[in-house]
């Protein structure tokens, strides 16, 4: 897997949670297969998730 720590996020590397917050996404990759994960590491925005989405039901 590689991540690049140095890339400042614009435009699709950033989550929508409400009409003006939003959250910048760390993504990383897998050379061999090119499969792609994508986190968000702020505490902050991740309780302000909490606070503002819906919880999936079962």
């Amino acid at each position: 897997m590689y991540y690049n720590e140095t890339i400042i996020p614009q435009g699709g590397s950033n989550l929508k949670i409400t009409a003006f917050y939003f959250a910048a996404l760390e993504y990383y990759v897998c050379i061999d297969c090119g499969y792609v994960e994508s986190y968000i590491t702020n505490p902050n925005k991740l309780q302000k998730i909490h606070e503002k989405w819906a919880k999936v039901k079962n």
